[in-house]
């Protein structure tokens, strides 16, 4: 699975260092120098990790974090905070907005892999969806747990986990995946629920995308090839 990671900073030449180094390890790179236009542009194509100087003109990071922070998609999206800042009561504010790391430059090359494989470690062992409303008929119950997609079709979404879908139920889906491309609460339809054997789930369930709207399956679609997710119906 390949980790796509968004280096938000004004100055070119740290830029293109970090470029250089992150693809190095087979990370694909997103450079964004316009501090001012850096939200529009997560929102468009939202990555997996977002890297984030502190000292910025017209809009700073700590301005910026704070804008990420309140939105219901990009808050999921784990922040490395990348600054020359050593003022600790700046530091100290800024680890209040539940961030994923602060490095201070100049850093040591394998200390910043360290920490983004630290990173991408426990995002992999997150689970991918966490709450379920259901709605079948009149009646609603709220179901937890986790499970894991197996994969996307034009129209499909085929994920294991631990609870039985009854067939032709609609759902409110929350999930991490889907929060994280704008997706949080989307209608889906269950279509076939089957035993499971020899995973860490009881079943395998196929539902149907087909109450998406267009923009939503084209998010989906983009989020599935950028993780290599394959369609196995």
């Amino acid at each position: 699975m390949k980790k796509w990671i968004s280096v938000i900073d004004d100055n070119e030449e740290q830029l293109k260092l970090l470029q250089m180094l992150l693809e190095s390890q087979g990370y694909s790179v997103q450079l964004i120098n316009d501090p001012k236009n850096t939200f529009d542009i997560l929102k468009d194509n939202p990555p997996h990790l977002i890297m984030l100087d502190l000292l910025m003109p017209e809009i700073s990071g700590i301005d910026l974090l704070v804008k990420l922070k309140k939105d219901n998609v990009l808050s999921q999206i784990p922040i490395l905070i990348l600054t020359g800042v050593v003022d600790e009561k700046v530091i100290s504010a800024v680890k209040k907005f539940d961030i994923a790391g602060y490095l201070i430059r100049p850093v040591r090359r394998a200390k910043l892999f360290q920490k983004i494989n630290y990173i991408f470690k426990k995002l992999d062992e997150r689970p991918l969806y966490k709450i379920f409303d259901v709605r079948n008929n009149t009646q609603a119950i709220t179901i937890e747990g986790d499970g894991v997609v197996l994969g996307i079709g034009e129209t499909t979404l085929v994920l294991n986990s631990n609870f039985s879908f009854t067939d032709n139920m609609t759902l409110n889906l929350r999930a991490d995946i889907f929060g994280a491309i704008g997706m949080d609460c989307d209608i889906v339809k269950t279509l076939k629920t089957t035993p499971y054997i020899g995973g860490d789930y009881k079943y395998k369930n196929k539902l149907s995308l087909v109450a998406l709207s267009e923009s939503a399956l084209q998010r989906l679609r983009s989020w599935a090839n950028k993780n290599s997710l394959k369609a196995k119906m």
